[in-house]
């Protein structure tokens, strides 16, 4: 009998072990969207870079970020580039966003890592169409409402509806 419930209890803890594995697949991924992942190291960089500091008007202390800090970033991550991977952002505007924006910051641009660039980039890309009528809202609202998000629970969840990054609880 003992010996039957110690099979059966190792078999469950196996069994447990491994499906938790899958949960844990994005371990290393502070947020991932249709496909782009963005690892906890990234978004640390990102958000102590000086472009970073400026763009979310707060800079991390002892190398950490307050939870707002994180979800602003995450999010904007998120939405930038689900309305990038719609096709909304023609690559022209990304150029031209790219060189005012390299110019804007100087030498601080070419120590800024790539993926707060990137981010910095569509950022002001967007920003551009939208001032200027070019961008299709409800296009905006489906691709941000329809993106493949997971965003790691430390920080919260993705709320599509908001298109957040919200805290849980």
């Amino acid at each position: 009998m003992f010996r039957r419930l110690a099979l059966a209890t190792c078999s469950l803890l196996a069994i447990a072990s491994l499906t938790s594995c899958a949960t844990f697949r994005h371990n290393d991924a502070a947020a991932t969207v249709n496909g782009h992942t963005l690892t906890q190291d990234q978004l640390g960089a990102m958000a102590s870079s000086p472009i970073g500091t400026d763009l979310l008007k707060e800079s991390p202390v002892g190398g950490m970020m307050t939870g707002g800090g994180a979800r602003a970033l995450l999010g904007g991550w998120i939405g930038l580039h689900a309305i990038d991977d719609a096709g909304l952002v023609d690559q022209p505007t990304k150029d031209d966003a790219r060189k005012q924006i390299s110019e804007q910051y100087g030498e601080q641009w070419t120590s800024t890592p790539t993926e707060m660039q990137d981010l910095a980039v569509l950022n002001g890309a967007i920003g551009f169409l939208a001032k200027n009528n070019q961008l299709d809202q409800q296009a905006v609202k489906a691709a941000v409402s329809s993106a493949d998000v997971v965003v790691d629970p430390r920080y919260g969840r993705w709320d599509p509806s908001k298109a957040l990054v919200v805290a849980l609880g």
